[in-house]
């Protein structure tokens, strides 16, 4: 098992975090970073992975667009 934070794990918002366990990749949380423009403007960059090798996504129950805003920009994989 492996886990990889690529987003809020040094600020509060966008958060984005890759599990891997038993072969498979999943997408915990796709969330929007929020603040000032310069920082809103990084929701335009693309994913620091490659969304084509993600298995499955998981949407928890708490929902904000800093967990949850930039998944419209997300198009392979399928969602639990």
């Amino acid at each position: 098992m492996k886990l990889e934070f690529f987003g809020a794990a040094a600020e509060v918002t966008g958060s984005c975090h890759i599990l891997q366990v038993g072969g498979k990749r999943v997408l915990l949380d796709c969330g929007l970073i929020q603040g000032s423009r310069k920082d809103e403007a990084r929701n335009a960059d693309p994913f620091p992975f490659d969304a084509a090798q993600i298995d499955a996504v998981c949407a928890k129950v708490h929902k904000a667009l800093a967990r949850y805003g930039d998944a419209a920009n997300y198009e392979p994989g399928s969602i639990l």
